[in-house]
């Protein structure tokens, strides 16, 4: 797998490279302006666009990220948004947010320079070469090593290998 990944990071322009390096800086900046918006820390924020983010583009998961900060129901699949609202109403975003996907991406949007968490979706796993669109948690770890070993070798983070593998995949970063 990491190697597969190391090939597809290769061949990616410098402008994909550059997005995929961009990603979760950027998105540390959305949450930064909202923080700065609706009071609350960056973590939080962080908390709530990841409880809201299954089956969201990226546009309306910060649309509705930002509806939640601003006392508005937000509009998402039940559960997600019962978390959000917990996570404004004060609850820990980790005692919230338990899924590896999710809680990795809330990880990586407080903290885009974490050298270790990898945020793997339907679309990493498909970079990554892995057979089904659905892992067990064991396997989701596997798939992430994969991640970490494809940065180790490309001199990257972990997170900017898989964001650009993502774009890659799934053609554009947004």
């Amino acid at each position: 797998m990491a190697a597969q990944l190391v090939d597809l990071c290769r061949t990616a322009d410098p402008d994909v490279v550059r997005q995929g390096a961009e990603w979760y800086p950027s998105a540390h900046a959305e949450a930064s302006r909202l923080a700065e918006a609706y009071g609350p820390d960056v973590p939080t924020v962080a908390g709530i666009i990841a409880a809201l983010s299954p089956r969201q583009f990226w546009h309306v998961n910060l649309r509705e990220a930002e509806a939640c900060l601003a006392g508005r129901r937000p509009k998402g699949l039940g559960q997600n948004v019962a978390k959000a609202e917990a996570i404004r109403a004060g609850a820990h975003p980790g005692d919230v947010v338990r899924g590896p996907k999710t809680s990795a991406f809330g990880q990586l949007i407080a903290h885009p320079d974490d050298p270790q968490t990898v945020c793997i979706d339907t679309w990493a796993l498909r970079a990554a070469g892995w057979p089904t669109d659905t892992v067990t948690p064991r396997q989701y770890g596997q798939v992430a090593d994969a991640y970490r070993q494809a940065a180790a070798e490309l001199g990257w983070l972990p997170s900017a290998t898989q964001a650009t593998a993502w774009i890659m995949v799934r053609g554009r970063a947004h």
